[in-house]
Parts: C-alpha cells; structure tokens; sequence
C-alpha cells in the first residue's frame, strides 16, 4: 500500500530540486501549497506541472492532488487569480445564486493551475464579533444563512472540478483563541455545539468532498481536540452519515504539536488525511503511518476526492460582487476638488492563517486617473495636511482603537475592510463606509464611493 494516500503534506521552498528529493522520500498523494512555494500564479503552475512529470516518469505514481488555501478575502494563497472578497461579503449580499457563482470562478479558476482541493469554504458561525480568528472568513453569525450560502458554494466549487472542504468541524467559531498558537476550549454544551454543526449537516447533506477537523477541545464531548477525538468522529460518520474524506487541521499548529508528541497524533486521529504543513514533520508523521492500522475505508474514501466531472469557466468575474459589498452606512461625500489624504491603517489583530501584507499599487495608480488631488501615507507615517481624510483599516473594535486624532477638524471617511463592527470606534461626524475585505479591487471601489462616483 502507498501510505502517501494517508497524508497532506506542505513542501519545502521553491528549488525543484529540493522538492523532488523531498517527494522521493515520502511519496505523498495530497500536497499542501503555501505562499512560500511560488510567487505568481505562472511560477506555480509551473511547479505543479513539474511535480505532475517527476511522479509519472520517475516515481511511477499516479499524480498527486494539490491543495491549497484559497478562501478569499485575508486567507488566500494565490493573490493574482481572481478570488472571493471575503465569505462575509457573501452574507452581507445573501443570495445563493451569488455565492455559487463565486464557488465556481475559484474552482475554475484552481482548476486551470492544476489544483484540484481547495480548502474552503469556513462554515463556522461568527458568534463572537471580537473573534479574530473566524472574522469575515465566516458568512455570519445565522446558522441557517451560513447553512445555505456554504451549500451554494461547495456546489459551485465541486461543479468546476475541485473538491471543496468544510471547515472546521464541529465549529470554531465560540472560541476567540487561534489553534496556531494554543489549544482553544470550547465549553459549550452538546445542544449549543450542535447548533454551530448545521451548516455542516446542510453541506454533508449536498455531497460536500471533505471534512476538516478542528484543533478545538469540546469539553461536554471529548478531553481531546476534534482532530483526535474518536467521539467526533463517530458524530462525523455514524450520526452525520458523512461519507467523504475527513482531514486534520495541519498538526503543526500549536493546538496539537505543544500537547501531543507526533506518534501520539498519528496513532489517535480518527481522520482519513493528517494534514501536516511542515515538510520535518511531515517525515516524522510517515514513520508512525505505517504502522498504523489503516482502514481500508479510508483508501476507498480518498482516491474518490476529487469530482469527476466539472463544467466550463462561467464569463462572470468576482468584480461584481467587490461592488455589490461597498456599503454606505453614513457621511456625506468628498469633494474631488479639494486634496486628499489617504492612510492605511496597519492590519489590526491579524492572525497567523492570513494572507501577508497587501500591496495597493495598484489601486494608488488607479485612483490618480480618476482623483488627482490625493497624498498616500501609512499610518505609522502620517504627517499629511489636507483638509480631506480617508483612513482604511479593519477591526478596531477587537482592540477598542478610536480614531479621534485623524479625523479632527477634518471631512473625513473611514473604510473597513472587516466586518461591520467599528463603527462604534470611528467618530460620529466621520464617514462609514464597508466593502468586507482588504482585496484591492474592493479597497478601491470603496473609495470611489467616498467620492461619490460609484
């Protein structure tokens, strides 16, 4: 048996070279791809293709099925596709035509590169606005919103070809804690957990491909996290009736690598595939695979990952959907006669599951063909005079940030690139306006509509 089937693994750089010693070593079905992998999306259907040949003609394997993280909004990996605003932007529309739209362009879109499992979509309930894991990765707080919205886009993902995942089963979104760096404890009680499963029961019940497990500890069920939990997963196959392939969380998340040694989590995952991002470890992990006593339901369940039919790249991009999430909720708008001040604010309580700093350019480029009278400054920097000010920024609420000093005396818009929760922090007399997401097209609209001029 090839107990590659049984594992997720990241590799290591961008040196072919290096890779494919890697892959000789452990001969991986499912490989992870991370930002530190490539640079663009020609580099990285590049290395998919050379990986593709390296299998075929000197490993004598099948082609493995590369993954990655492409939820849209703060968690992407491939930044110069077209991709999601944010799942939150898609609950603030509410329509489920919309949302299986934007499932098939990313199918379509991972499908052209090569990448055939994308995980996402985040089917967690936002029950807490200061929780800065979940945020706008979620569609919101309603289970039955969330419920119909995930549905919709596993079905437009999985329709163009590419597994979709559900995440992160039973239900992250009670815990403000990150699984990167603790084991966070849900203490809810078993009817409460079951509400935040809803919208996996809907997406179980609509054929969904794979299940990711969370790194959360449930107390009213298991003293184990999820990723680990017997409990969990007999909730998973014999309650749910789930009959995809289940998948850890990587384990090279604090959650589980400060608590449990690695033969502890191999031997007690219940899931199908240990997801493992860190290449060392993702060694280590091989050596107690095999000599694990692997089900043979698992084998049938992953060489069925992948869909088998897929239909054609819709005409439609994400644009429209940027648009129909740039919200204002007040302020008069600027003048593009008098100078203008544009700040953008660091990100505040960014986790360790996002996307690095995003690079407006191009959006400042854009913006100086329509405005020609505007300054751009970083927050850190700000030292600017005009009489007009737009701050961008995201989650001042989490960290009770107020903006008092930037809009003094000043017309003035702030613009949230997060959910809709600091308007409480921005000053009564200063603009609002949310577009949900730090995509620069989004950015960008958002400040025409300061202007007026969308």
């Amino acid at each position: 048996m090839n107990y590659g089937y049984f594992i997720e693994t990241g590799i290591p750089g961008d040196d072919i070279e290096n890779i494919k010693k890697f892959l000789s070593k452990l001969r991986p079905m499912h490989i992870i791809l991370m930002r530190g992998n490539f640079s663009n999306k020609r580099e990285l259907a590049s290395l998919i293709s050379k990986i593709n040949k390296f299998y075929i003609n000197d490993l004598k394997l099948n082609r493995p099925v590369f993954s990655i993280d492409q939820e849209g909004g703060n968690v992407i990996r491939i930044s110069d596709i077209d991709y999601l605003p944010s799942n939150y932007c898609l609950g603030f529309i509410n329509k489920a035509d919309i949302s299986r739209m934007a499932g098939l362009i990313t199918g379509s879109e991972l499908r052209s590169i090569g990448i055939l499992w994308n995980h996402a979509p985040v089917l967690d309930l936002l029950e807490s606005p200061k929780n800065p894991v979940i945020l706008e990765r979620s569609f919101g707080k309603n289970s039955k919103k969330v419920s119909k919205l995930g549905k919709s886009y596993i079905n437009g993902l999985q329709s163009a070809g590419v597994a979709a995942t559900a995440k992160h089963f039973p239900g992250h979104g009670s815990v403000i804690e990150d699984s990167h760096l603790t084991m966070p404890v849900d203490n809810r009680n078993i009817n409460e957990i079951k509400t935040s499963m809803m919208p996996f029961v809907s997406a179980i019940n609509s054929g969904v491909k794979s299940i990711m497990l969370s790194h959360v500890l449930y107390s009213s069920i298991d003293d184990v996290p999820a990723s680990l939990s017997k409990r969990i997963n007999d909730i998973l196959r014999r309650d749910l009736n789930f009959t995809g392939v289940s998948v850890t969380d990587s384990i090279d998340m604090k959650a589980l690598s400060s608590n449990f040694s690695i033969r502890e989590i191999a031997m007690r995952s219940n899931a199908d595939i240990i997801e493992s991002v860190d290449p060392e470890t993702s060694i280590e992990l091989m050596d107690f695979i095999k000599v694990k006593d692997i089900n043979r339901d698992s084998y049938k369940r992953i060489i069925n990952l992948v869909p088998d039919d897929y239909i054609k790249m819709p005409d439609k991009g994400m644009s429209f959907i940027s648009y129909m999430c740039v919200k204002k909720f007040r302020g008069k708008y600027l003048s593009r006669d008098i100078e203008t001040d544009i700040i953008f604010m660091p990100n505040i309580s960014r986790t360790l599951v996002e996307t690095g700093r995003i690079d407006y350019k191009n959006v400042i480029s854009m913006l100086k063909k329509r405005i020609k009278r505007i300054n751009i400054f970083d927050y850190e920097n700000y030292n600017g005079s005009a009489r007009q000010v737009i701050i961008i920024g995201r989650n001042l609420h989490i960290k009770n940030y107020e903006l008092k000093d930037l809009t003094f005396k000043k017309r003035s818009f702030y613009i949230s690139t997060g959910i809709n929760c600091d308007i409480n922090n921005v000053p009564g007399g200063t603009g609002y306006i949310s577009c949900f997401s730090t995509k620069p097209e989004s950015v960008y609209l958002a400040i025409l509509r300061a202007f007026g001029l969308i």
